[in-house]
């Protein structure tokens, strides 16, 4: 393919369609947050410029009779596309086709849904601001790195396989021991998965968003946590030597505060097994303050992640 990098691309031109490939999709509101920025008009023109030059497409989600006025628009997605993605091959230095895209464009989301898709890719920007901010270190060659790096981000809606074929899943799920009623095997997917270097550790992270998601369903997905847990599944999956972290994020503290009574009443299984590696936040502390000091423990002990 014959290089398409525009050489008047400014560097916020760059940082948004960096931002963009990282999180796979993005709203304006997810991209100003990973560049440390409130005002996410600013940066919706950067987005809008790079789908004029077609590096990046968009989907625009409307509002059904349910929430309100039938036909509003409230909001948009953003996604790489093949020129896109070989452009920022080509400004970073990256082999051609090294650079994921959607090759189907961004897959379908309901207005049912784009709230949560939304929150989640502001929380997964938060990720990628934590790395930006974070303390540089020195390596033997002379060369600085971030302390906290994301090496790896995979989000829920990420599929393999082919969708228009009925073949497409999840990327990141994995299959649990129980069979559903119909006698298939039992699937767990979390909202994300991230392989996040913590300066000379790697931690692997599944990540759990809960929006209006009850507490007694709440409960039962961290019982299936567990389970994956023991069983070593996304460790297996990720080749990673120990067993992963559970983040469970919740945008009502009220319910989070049940979760985790229900818990401490013993409502899983020999919870505190797990109580190291399953950590607790609300969503407003992770994107007001910080992830380090955000998450907590079953106990209320501050985070040993970071």
């Amino acid at each position: 393919m014959p290089k398409v990098f525009r050489l008047n691309l400014t560097d916020n031109h760059l940082a948004a369609l960096k931002t963009v490939s990282r999180l796979y999709n993005a709203t304006p509101q997810a991209v100003a947050h990973a560049l440390g920025s409130k005002n996410r008009d600013y940066w919706r023109c950067y987005l809008n410029d790079l789908v004029r030059q077609s590096y990046l497409t968009t989907k625009l989600i409307y509002a059904t009779a349910v929430h309100g006025r039938s036909g509003r628009k409230i909001g948009t997605l953003f996604a790489l596309t093949e020129r896109g993605a070989e452009a920022l091959a080509e400004a970073i230095g990256q082999p051609s086709g090294s650079i994921y895209y959607p090759k189907g464009g961004i897959s379908a989301t309901s207005p049912f849904h784009f709230p949560h898709r939304a929150a989640f890719l502001e929380l997964m920007a938060a990720f990628l601001r934590l790395e930006a901010t974070s303390e540089r270190e020195s390596l033997s060659n002379g060369d600085e790195r971030p302390s906290i790096e994301v090496l790896e981000m995979v989000p829920y809606f990420r599929q393999e396989g082919s969708r228009r074929l009925g073949e497409g899943k999840p990327l990141i799920a994995v299959e649990l021991p129980e069979k559903d009623p119909a006698g298939k095997p039992m699937t767990l997917v979390p909202d994300a998965v991230l392989r996040l270097r913590i300066r000379e550790k790697v931690r692997l992270i599944v990540l759990e968003l809960h929006r209006e998601t009850d507490p007694k369903k709440v409960i039962a997905q961290i019982r299936q946590h567990t389970e994956a847990m023991e069983l070593g599944l996304f460790s297996q999956r990720y080749n990673h030597p120990t067993t992963n972290f559970l983040l469970s994020v919740h945008e009502h503290p009220e319910k989070l505060k049940q979760v985790i009574q229900r818990l401490r009443n013993g409502e899983v299984e020999d919870v505190e097994r797990y109580s190291d590696g399953i950590l607790f936040a609300t969503l407003n502390s992770v994107l007001a303050d910080s992830i380090p000091t955000s998450f907590y423990h079953l106990n209320s002990e501050k985070n040993r992640l970071f």
